[in-house]
């Protein structure tokens, strides 16, 4: 009886001390090929999937083969509006290219081989792909990648659009160099097919009144418009001014300066617009093709 009196003590106390503990649990006990990422499905507002606002500009009647989109999921009509324009593309692979906002992991660029759990079902990630990567170094790490709020933010919005489709989850931190992402486009290039399309989720200037948002978005336009990736990692430690992943924007636009001859600005819009602060700090989106 005293032993296990013992054992309950321990067990409390080691419960409150190492918080984390029993989800590390949970976490490792999924580390199996196909697992699904974490030990909560994703929720997700089926009212969400409502139709875009009508865009600024038509969307392409073309095969699109990459795009620029928010991961703020309150951009939600930019967001539906982009995968409404290439539901009829015929596709098999999303890569998604996102910040690390955390900076977590060690390493620098990170994928994951795991399936996403939404109230859709399982999302697939393209695992023969990401093994091919992983070959050049890109490290799996399930636990980074899945705390990326900008990759689960867009899972259930992918699932639900595109049922059949797998992805293939890329996260920058933002010390990655231009030659780290050189050797990335090569590996990705080698492997593009026809069943193809990457998306950069970006959200651009941070922190600054719409005035000085709009100044710094000028220029980052600029370079998009020019598959210029030198200017995006140019933007050193203030990048977030700009936008707030130069290397995952930089990768996507040395993709599309070999895949894509024209691109589109569909929408762009501040959050000080929507919410009638044009003072306050605020963030930026882009709604953009390449096709």
């Amino acid at each position: 009886m005293k032993i296990k009196k013992i054992t309950f003590i321990f067990a409390i106390v080691l419960l409150f001390a190492f918080p984390g503990f029993i989800n590390e649990i949970k976490l490792d006990s999924n580390k199996k090929e196909g697992t699904i990422l974490g030990s909560q499905s994703i929720k997700f507002d089926k009212t969400s999937a409502v139709p875009a606002n009508k865009s600024n500009k038509k969307f392409p009647n073309t095969k699109i083969m990459g795009g620029v989109i928010p991961h703020d999921a309150r951009m939600k009509k930019y967001i539906f509006h982009f995968f409404q324009g290439i539901e009829n593309q015929d596709f098999k692979r999303i890569i998604l290219l996102t910040p690390n906002h955390k900076e977590k992991g060690f390493g620098k660029i990170f994928t994951s081989d795991y399936f996403w759990p939404t109230e859709y079902g399982l999302l697939k990630s393209d695992k023969e792909f990401i093994n091919e990567l992983n070959k050049i170094g890109i490290k799996n790490n399930y636990e980074v990648v899945s705390g990326e709020h900008a990759v689960s933010d867009l899972v259930p919005f992918i699932k639900m659009s595109f049922p059949e489709k797998k992805i293939i989850p890329l996260i920058f931190k933002y010390s990655t160099t231009e030659k780290e992402l050189r050797k990335l486009k090569t590996k990705i290039l080698s492997l593009w097919n026809e069943e193809t399309i990457v998306i950069a989720a970006v959200d651009f200037s941070h922190y600054l009144s719409v005035s000085e948002a709009n100044k710094h978005d000028e220029i980052t336009k600029k370079a998009l418009l020019n598959y210029d990736y030198q200017t995006i990692l140019s933007f050193g430690k203030n990048f977030n001014q700009y936008l707030d992943s130069p290397p995952a924007m930089a990768l996507f636009l040395m993709l599309m300066k070999e895949k894509s001859n024209k691109v589109s600005i569909l929408k762009q819009t501040n959050s000080g617009y929507l919410s009638n602060s044009l003072k306050e700090p605020s963030t930026s989106y882009f709604e953009i093709v390449y096709y």
